[in-house]
């Protein structure tokens, strides 16, 4: 079977494509999101692929979010690739290889210094893409909330 990737202008005419490979594939409702992504990313709009049979159904998806990350000194422009999804019956490295390699070819257009994959379960197909382990992201947050997150796992007295 052969596959094409394509990549949509407008993100909300695939909207319910997107929700549709999303829950197929996702454990997580990723639907949530999807205003705070697409349409309220503060460095911008997200940009995604699709990838079809030769028959025209949509299988997998991807997306490559702009954000800015200190690196080193500087501030600068990177992205963060998300959603990569291939439905079960089509993940063979060929989709999701077509998809980020899509993703990995607009990264100098965009503006992007570096593009970083975090998800650990795609790790030999963004090797294959031609990503290179530079090290690791780490995210720290500090809650200014904590009763939300210890309610279940401490007793009230």
């Amino acid at each position: 079977m052969s596959y094409a990737v394509t990549c949509p202008n407008n993100v909300h005419e695939i909207k319910d494509v997107l929700f549709d490979l999303w829950n197929r594939n996702f454990d997580r409702d990723w639907c949530d999101w999807y205003d705070w992504m697409f349409e309220g990313n503060p460095y911008g709009p997200v940009s995604n692929w699709l990838v079809e049979t030769d028959r025209g159904e949509v299988v997998g998806s991807t997306g490559l979010m702009p954000r800015d990350m200190r690196i080193g000194n500087r501030l600068r422009r990177v992205g963060q690739a998300i959603h990569i999804n291939v439905n079960k019956e089509h993940r063979t490295a060929s989709p999701a290889l077509q998809l980020q390699r899509a993703l990995t070819n607009t990264v100098r257009e965009n503006g992007m210094a570096l593009v970083c994959g975090v998800t650990e379960t795609a790790v030999a197909v963004f090797q294959r893409a031609g990503y290179r382990l530079l090290g690791n992201v780490e995210r720290w947050i500090k809650p200014l909330h904590t009763e939300y997150k210890l309610r279940n796992r401490v007793r009230n007295s």
